[in-house]
């Protein structure tokens, strides 16, 4: 038997390894960068000449040893295991390097280079290569300790423009200031590379500014947003919120107790959360240009800022970008998010997500404490396991927490201007009362009375204006609720259509177990079946299954009445409706339906008649008692209660209640979320949707949900204006 060594081709393995590890020459100058860190270099210079690239650092440098044991050694990397080392000061670093063939990048530059390298203690040396010889020797010139490399025959033409575009992505993938770099074009002076995020300033490059932190130990995200977006006026106009510090602090572990796509158990995700690790990072939200119109209906500071971060969000191990992840590419799906729910921030029931362009920031993670978020071996990504949809997941609560805080500020602000345009302005009562007593005594207008006049017309023209834009607020308000809604209703009139299909085998589908049972009995076979050997297992116990079936049966008949009842066109007529007895009605066909539910009370005064269609009437129940059993799916004695009173003529409070287990966890410091889109406990059994249909049905009919409690159980009470009727 005899051992055999790949016999390799260098040109073949150093062209191959540059261009698959290394796709642009920006990506193969930052892996020379990282080289240079990793030697322990505290200052690196890059001279761009006349197709001509010389890289200097002031690094620990290398022996001829060093050339043939480590350098010549293909995937060889005495970083594999190691985590920690020191610059030549002796200051602890992170290595960002361990797969050994980060010199190939040097095969991506050009056809011939020159190494020129002196580690302490021995001399220098001289190693160069046209990538199908390489050779090295002693070079007694070269006497100060670091590494000079020289790379020449370019690919590539390296210009000015290039130049400068290279500034910016070094400046994006470098994030620290633990080694000065420096870059000089065709001996130009040096510029130095400074952090893009190195100096955030509210009010110049953002207008709020995000920290979060996850700790892996305790499973708790901590959130504080700092803000310079609004005006201080607006914060006279919001008493319960401040509009420019907020801070948060939330359990992962009841936050996110699934993962999409994933099946999990509790304990799993528990190892999980750990297995991540903690990290931290730092988002910058900026709005480009903001119109007169928007700074002054939305209360803002800054029509634009001075010269606002570029978005992107960029994911840093340690110091340097991952690669594919240096803020160019939308990795985490901001886009999608929007796309998926695209309401702006003054829609007062639809949830605003932040735009992929109105957004920057950098992510830190380490090699030490996330060492489950692995780069792929062509380092161009990151395998997707399931630490990293973790990672995503923690992600998307720090997005959330910062759209509802900014987009709560918002409502509020646009509900005040709409409370205040509806008021009667003092100018036009002045102006009726100037117009009423000079038609009547037909005598000329004063100067004074004429200037009052001129100052209501153009605050009736400001009050039109301002209703036009509410107007088209309005509009797309509905049309973000119809896109919503379509989709649901689609899916909706599918399910009619096969109910219609159905319909006409509803007889059959409650008598088939009867029609076997009599074949059965007819042809002799029921006693022997009905014996105690043929029923002892449930699959083969025919007696049981048929009462299955019937069961069933029964089900799919309620089904399929239920669904064609729910769409008659005459439930969607405007009219008014006795409430006690709408309701007994609906809540007969739940209880029928729901063997779990034991009690529905109803406390209801007879004769009260509400501005409330059957058809508006079910859609608020029936989502509220919808949402009553899912989340008690286990619970076979649940009671629910609806209480209504009448405040006045035309004030409705309703209180619905259930039994059950209350609110999820996750809701309890703010049960408002629950009325928000796509905002469910049930993972991806849930579509989010319920609840947000209650709300925007009662503010179509000029209410809202005032209190959300988890008291022994669910509670809920909501009002409408208007509500009564009183004929």
């Amino acid at each position: 038997m005899r051992k055999l060594d790949y016999k390799i081709n260098s040109a073949t393995i150093a062209t191959l390894l540059g261009k698959t590890n290394y796709p642009t020459k920006q990506s193969a100058i930052a892996e020379l960068i990282k080289n240079a860190y990793d030697a322990g270099a505290t200052r690196l210079e890059i001279n761009f000449l006349d197709n001509l690239i010389v890289i200097s650092d002031n690094g620990k440098g290398m022996s001829i040893d060093d050339i043939e044991s480590k350098w010549m050694y293909v995937g060889e990397s005495e970083k594999r295991n190691a985590i920690i080392t020191y610059d030549v000061n002796g200051n602890e670093r992170t290595l960002s390097g361990s797969k050994g063939v980060g010199r190939f990048a040097l095969a991506k530059l050009g056809s011939r280079v020159v190494v020129l390298s002196k580690a302490s203690n021995s001399k220098g040396l001289r190693w160069e290569t046209d990538w199908n010889e390489s050779i090295v020797q002693d070079d007694p010139q070269f006497q100060k300790r670091g590494t000079r490399i020289e790379i020449s025959m370019l690919h590539e033409r390296w210009g000015k423009t290039f130049f400068n575009t290279l500034k910016e992505y070094l400046s994006k993938l470098y994030d620290s200031e633990g080694m000065e770099i420096l870059l000089r074009f065709d001996n130009e002076e040096p510029e130095h590379i400074y952090p893009y995020f190195d100096q955030p300033n509210l009010g110049y490059n953002c207008t709020q500014l995000i920290d979060f932190e996850y700790d892996a130990s305790t499973s708790i995200l901590n959130v504080n947003i700092r803000s310079d977006e609004f005006k201080k006026s607006a914060q006279i106009l919001i008493n319960d919120v401040n509009i420019c510090n907020y801070n948060s602090s939330i359990d992962i572990s009841n936050e996110i107790r699934f993962l999409p796509g994933i099946e999990l158990g509790e304990r799993e995700l528990a190892h999980a959360r750990k297995k991540l690790g903690s990290f931290d990072g730092q988002f910058y939200f900026r709005l480009t240009n903001n119109t007169e119109d928007e700074v002054e209906r939305f209360q803002y500071k800054h029509q634009k800022l001075p010269e606002p971060f570029e978005s992107g969000i960029i994911l840093y191990r340690d110091d340097f970008a991952i690669s594919s992840y240096e803020g160019s590419r939308d990795w985490l799906g901001l886009g999608k998010r929007s796309r998926k729910s695209p309401a702006s921030p003054s829609h007062q029931s639809g949830a605003w997500r932040v735009r992929e362009n109105q957004i920057a920031g950098k992510i830190h993670i380490s090699r030490s404490q996330n060492s489950s978020i692995k780069e792929l071996a062509n380092r161009q990504g990151i395998e997707e396991n399931l630490e990293y949809s973790l990672f995503i997941e923690i992600i998307d609560v720090v997005l959330k927490e910062f759209e509802r805080y900014r987009q709560g500020i918002i409502r509020k602000i646009i509900s005040h201007s709409r409370n205040k345009n509806n008021a009667t302005d003092v100018n036009e009562n002045l102006a009726r009362n100037i117009l009423k007593r000079r038609s009547k005594d037909n005598e000329l207008l004063t100067k004074n009375e004429f200037s009052a006049l001129q100052t209501a017309f153009k605050s009736m023209d400001n009050k039109i204006n301002k209703t036009e834009k509410e107007k088209a607020e309005q509009a797309e308000e509905h049309q973000y609720a119809s896109r919503v809604l379509n989709v649901f209703a689609t899916a909706g009139l599918k399910a009619t259509s096969l109910a219609h299909e159905l319909e006409a085998d509803k007889g059959d589908l409650q008598d088939i177990a009867q029609y076997i049972h009599k074949a059965l009995v007819k042809y002799g076979y029921w006693n022997e079946l009905t014996s105690k050997e043929k029923t002892e297992y449930p699959t083969t116990d025919i007696p049981g299954l048929l009462r299955q079936e019937e069961r069933l049966g029964c089900k799919y008949a309620q089904l399929i009445e239920a669904m064609l009842g729910e769409t008659r066109k005459g439930r969607f007529r405007k009219e008014t409706c006795f409430l006690k007895k709408t309701l007994e009605k609906i809540t007969n066909q739940w209880k029928e339906n729901y063997s779990r539910i034991a009690h529905i009370n109803l406390h209801i005064p007879e004769g009260m008649k509400v501005n409330l269609s059957e058809d508006e009437t079910q859609v608020i129940f029936d989502n509220l008692i919808l949402n009553s059993i899912q989340q008690n799916s286990k619970r076979t004695d649940l009671e629910l209660s609806i209480e209504a009173k009448s405040i006045s003529d035309s004030h409705l409070i309703i209180s619905y209640s259930d039994n059950g287990k209350g609110l999820d966890i996750k809701y309890l410091n703010n049960p408002m979320r629950i009325l928000e889109v796509h905002e469910t406990s049930r993972g991806e059994d849930g579509h989010g949707l319920g609840m947000w249909i209650l709300n925007n049905t009662l503010k179509s009919r000029g209410g809202a949900v005032t209190h959300i409690l988890s008291r022994n159980g669910f509670y809920i009470d909501f009002e409408i204006i208007g509500g009564l009727d009183a004929n």
